[in-house]
């Protein structure tokens, strides 16, 4: 297809047309697509930019999984119940990382009176 062409130019204009022809396929066509037009966004001119940025909008609003889900909600919890875990946990303790020995006092006292 003319969206998995490595061309910039050929992938903007595909999208493009997609969004105007086939405004209710944009899942089903931009699925095994999704990471690669992020990722490709850089590469194309302003004007293809704007058009894939709403295209990938659009599938993102369809198709990703949305923030009130069960899933979405559960897996929330999880990471906020870490990161209060995390900061409940005893800070480790710093060892000092420079230690003397008093034979090495001795010694530098002795060069530097010497």
């Amino acid at each position: 297809t003319l969206l998995a062409d490595p061309s910039s130019l050929v992938v903007g204009s595909a999208i493009a047309v997609l969004v105007e022809v086939a405004p209710n396929k944009i899942g089903e066509m931009l699925h095994p697509h999704f990471r690669r037009l992020a990722r490709m966004l850089v590469d194309l001119d302003e004007w293809s930019q704007v058009t894939v940025m709403g295209a990938l909008l659009r599938y993102a609003r369809t198709q990703l999984c949305k923030t009130g889900s069960v899933a979405a909600t559960e897996l929330a919890s999880a990471r906020a119940e870490s990161y209060r875990a995390a900061l409940r946990a005893p800070a480790p303790q710093q060892k000092d990382m420079i230690s003397f020995d008093s034979e090495d006092d001795e010694a530098h006292d002795a060069a530097q009176q010497g």
